[in-house]
C-alpha cells in the first residue's frame, strides 16, 4: 500500500508545533497582525504593509527584548509587502527591523537560519513519515505557514534597488518638482529655483567672472550641451624616465611642463617663489623601490581595504566596521586597487574579479532622482541613505567633488585597464553630468529630509581638480578654473591662500592630492600649493612640532572636523558640519603627512613624515593621527589608508602624476603674488 505524504504546509506545521523553541518568527502576533495576512492573501500589499507596522508598533509598547524582536519581524513582513508593491517605503521599514533586532539583541539573519534548519528536519521527517493527517492549526499559525510558502522568507534578504516614493497614490516621479535653495549651512545666495527638465535654468548673481581668455575646445551641440576638450597625444618622456604604463596613454587635455621643470620667467609660479622660503621641492626622478619599512606600511594600509570590503557589492566601508560609503569612498577604493596591484599585493586576476564586481554594482546603484550618485550608500546592499544614515528612497543629494574624484579614478581604471572599460564607460554614462551645472558653475545638493539646498561648495584647490575631472569625461567649465577669488593672507607672521567667498575654506591636503592626481594643473596652483605647505611649516615652527592640516574624521563627536589654515592663536581653525569651532580637535594627519611628503623633500615635510610612521597602528590599518594633546585618534578610515597607498605609489613612480591636465584658460592670479594683512 502506498504511502500518502502530507501536504508541505500540513508538514511544517507540524513540525513547528513540535519545535520546543520556536523562536521570533513562529511566536504569536498581536490580534492587529492577523489583517495583514488577509490583505496580503488579497493582493493588498500596501495595506498589509501598514497591518504588520500597527502590529509592530503593538509590539514595541511591551517595552521587552522579546517585544523588540517581535516588532522586528512584523517590520520585515512590511518591507515584504512594499516590496511587492513596488513601493520605496520598504527601505525604511528595513532599516527599522534591523535596528530593532539590535536593540533586542537578535538578527534576522539569526531567525531566518532557525527557519532553514528546521526545514532541514523537516525534510527528514517528511521522508519517513507515513501519517495522512495534521493536527489543526490555530489562526496564527496557518498565518505564520502561509507566508512561509508566499513570500519565500526562507531566503529574504532585504528589498531591491530601484523601488520609488510614491506621491499621491502614484508611484509616478515625473510630476515631482522639489525646490532647491542655494546654500546650506552657509549660503551663497538666497534665492530659491525650480528644477526644471533637462538642466537647471538660473542665473546665480554671486558666479565668479571667467579668469582670463578660454582655448578654443571643441563644442558640443544638443540641449544642455557643455564644450568638449580635444585629446591630445600621450605625454613624452622626461628627465624621469618614460611615462609608465600606469599612467593613461591618453590625456584629455593639454600636457603641461613636468613637476621637475624650471618655471618660465614671468610665471605666476615664478613670481611667487621669489616671495616664499623655497621650502616646497617637488620630488621628481627614477621609479625606486620602497624600503622595507615602506612596504609594510603600504601593507598595513592594504589590509583595511580587505578587511572592510563587502563580499555582497565590492564596496568598502569608508570607516572600520562602519557600512557606509560614498563617491569619494568609492573613488579611493579604485585608487587602493591600483596602487595594490602596482604593489603586487593583488594578484591581477583578483584586480579584475574585484573591479568587475564593483563596476557591477555602481551600474545599479540607485541614483539620486535618477541622476546622480547619491551621497552616501550602504556599502552592504548599495541602498541609498539620508542624512542619518537611514535606508531612504530619497537620498541625501549629491557632492559635485565627490563624484568629480569617481569621475578621475573611473577614467584612469579604464585608460589602465582596457577590459574594463566598456562596464566604465556604461557607470558613467549613467550620469546626468549637466545637472551638476549652473551658469557655468558646479554645484551640489543636499536633500535635508524636508527640502532640497543647492549648494556652491568648492572653494580653492577643490574647485579646480574638481573641474579638472569632470574635463576627462568632456565637461569643460572654464569659470571653474580661475583664481579671482584667490589672495595671499598673512596673518601673525603665518602666510596662507585664502578664498574670499564666505565659507571659503582651504584644506591644504586638496593640493597635495592635486599634484599626485594632476600634476598641479598650473603655476596658480602650485603657488597655493607652496603657500599652503609653507604655512603648515610655520604653524610647525611656532608649536616646535609637525603640523599638517586635513578634513578628518575622527574617533570622537562630532566625529568629522574640517582642518582650515586660518590660524588661531598656536594652531589652526578647525570646525564641523554644524560650522562651529572645535579647537581641541585639531589633528595631527598622517594621510596628508604621507601625501605632501611625497612631493617634497623638505627637511620639515619629511619630519612629518617621521612622525606619521611613528604613529601606533592597527591589525586593521593606519590611523588618522594625533591630537594637539598628543593623544591618538584612533579613528580607521579608507580615506587614511587609500591616501598612504597612493602616496606610496607615487614614490614608487618616481614621483610622476597619474595624468597631466593642463588649465584650458590663460590662469592669472595677482592675488597670490603678494600677501595681505588682515
Amino acid at each position: 500500500m502506498q504511502v500518502k505524504r502530507k501536504p508541505l504546509l500540513e508538514v511544517l506545521s507540524a513540525c513547528l508545533l513540535t519545535c520546543a523553541s520556536v523562536g521570533a518568527l513562529a511566536q504569536a502576533f498581536p490580534k492587529s497582525a492577523q489583517p495583514g495576512w488577509v490583505h496580503l492573501r488579497d493582493n493588498k500589499p500596501v495595506l498589509a504593509a501598514e497591518a504588520w507596522l500597527r502590529a509592530a508598533e503593538e509590539s514595541t509598547q511591551r517595552r521587552t527584548a522579546a517585544g523588540l524582536r517581535e516588532s522586528a519581524y512584523a517590520h520585515v513582513l512590511a518591507t515584504i509587502a512594499y516590496e511587492r508593491a513596488g513601493d520605496a517605503r520598504a527601505y525604511v521599514s528595513w532599516s527599522d527591523a534591523i535596528r530593532q533586532y539590535l536593540e533586542s539583541g537578535g538578527a534576522w539573519e539569526q531567525d531566518r537560519e532557525s527557519l532553514r534548519t528546521r526545514w532541514k528536519t523537516l525534510e527528514r521527517q517528511l521522508a519517513q513519515s507515513g501519517a495522512t493527517s495534521a493536527p489543526s492549526l490555530s489562526a496564527d499559525e496557518q498565518m505564520l505557514m502561509d507566508l512561509v510558502k508566499r513570500v519565500e522568507i526562507l531566503t529574504y534578504t532585504g528589498p531591491r534597488t530601484g523601488l520609488v516614493e510614491p506621491r499621491n497614490g502614484s508611484t509616478d516621479l515625473s510630476n515631482i518638482t522639489p525646490q532647491y535653495m542655494a546654500g546650506a549651512g552657509r549660503p551663497t545666495s538666497a534665492e530659491e529655483i525650480a528644477r526644471p527638465e533637462p538642466r537647471y535654468s538660473v542665473n546665480h548673481t554671486d558666479a565668479p567672472r571667467p579668469s582670463g581668455v578660454a582655448r578654443e575646445p571643441r563644442v558640443a551641440t544638443g540641449p544642455g550641451a557643455v564644450p568638449a576638450p580635444a585629446p591630445v597625444p600621450a605625454p613624452p618622456a622626461t628627465a624621469a624616465g618614460p611615462a609608465p604604463s600606469w599612467m593613461p596613454r591618453t590625456a584629455v587635455a593639454v600636457q603641461s611642463a613636468q613637476m621637475d621643470t624650471p618655471p618660465a620667467a614671468g610665471s605666476a609660479l615664478a613670481l611667487q617663489s621669489v616671495r616664499l622660503p623655497r621650502q616646497f621641492q617637488p620630488r621628481a626622478g627614477a621609479a625606486r623601490s620602497l624600503t622595507p619599512a615602506e612596504r609594510a606600511t603600504a601593507l598595513l594600509a592594504w589590509r583595511y581595504v580587505q578587511v572592510n570590503r563587502q563580499s555582497t557589492t565590492g564596496l568598502v566601508n569608508g570607516k572600520d566596521a562602519y557600512p557606509v560609503t560614498s563617491g569619494a569612498d568609492i573613488a579611493m577604493t579604485v585608487s587602493a586597487y591600483l596602487s595594490a596591484l602596482a604593489l603586487q599585493f593583488v594578484e591581477r586576476e583578483d584586480f579584475l574579479t574585484d573591479m568587475r564586481q564593483l563596476l557591477n554594482t555602481l551600474g545599479g546603484l540607485p541614483l539620486y532622482h535618477q541622476e546622480l550618485f547619491n551621497r552616501e550608500y550602504d556599502s552592504r546592499t548599495g541602498r541609498m541613505l539620508d542624512l542619518s544614515a537611514r535606508s531612504s528612497a530619497i537620498g541625501s543629494g549629491w557632492s559635485a567633488e565627490d563624484i568629480g574624484r569617481l569621475l578621475l579614478w573611473l577614467k584612469v581604471l579604464a585608460q589602465t585597464t582596457p577590459d574594463l572599460a566598456p562596464a566604465v564607460e556604461s557607470v558613467v554614462g549613467r550620469l546626468r553630468l549637466q545637472r551638476l551645472v549652473a551658469a557655468g558653475q558646479l554645484h551640489s545638493v543636499l536633500h535635508t529630509g524636508e527640502r532640497e539646498l543647492l549648494q556652491r561648495d568648492l572653494r580653492l584647490g577643490r574647485q579646480q581638480v574638481t573641474a579638472a575631472a569632470l574635463s576627462l569625461w568632456g565637461v569643460v567649465l572654464p569659470q571653474m578654473f580661475g583664481y579671482d577669488d584667490v589672495l595671499l593672507r598673512k596673518a601673525d607672521g603665518v602666510r596662507f591662500p585664502e578664498d574670499r567667498r564666505e565659507g571659503g575654506t582651504v584644506s591644504p591636503e586638496v593640493f597635495a592630492r592635486g599634484i599626485i592626481e594632476f600634476g598641479g594643473l598650473d603655476g596658480c596652483f602650485e603657488a597655493a600649493a607652496r603657500a599652503a605647505l609653507v604655512a603648515q611649516h610655520q604653524l610647525a615652527a611656532r608649536r616646535g612640532q609637525p603640523v599638517m592640516v586635513a578634513d578628518e574624521l575622527l574617533d570622537r563627536p562630532p566625529w568629522f572636523v574640517q582642518g582650515q589654515l586660518t590660524p588661531v592663536a598656536d594652531a589652526w581653525k578647525v570646525t564641523g558640519f554644524d560650522q562651529q569651532p572645535y579647537p581641541a580637535l585639531a589633528t595631527f594627519s598622517t594621510k596628508s603627512a604621507y601625501l605632501w611628503s611625497a612631493i617634497d623633500t623638505a627637511p620639515a615635510t619629511q619630519s612629518a613624515r617621521t612622525l606619521a610612521d611613528q604613529t601606533e597602528p592597527s591589525d586593521h590599518g593606519l590611523h588618522g593621527g594625533r591630537y594637539l594633546s598628543g593623544e591618538l585618534n584612533r579613528a580607521l578610515t579608507l580615506d587614511t589608508n587609500a591616501s598612504v597607498l597612493l602616496a606610496l605609489h607615487h614614490t614608487l613612480r618616481g614621483g610622476v602624476p597619474v595624468l597631466r591636465v593642463d588649465n584650458p584658460v590663460d590662469h592669472r592670479c595677482p592675488g597670490l603674488q603678494s600677501p595681505t594683512t588682515p
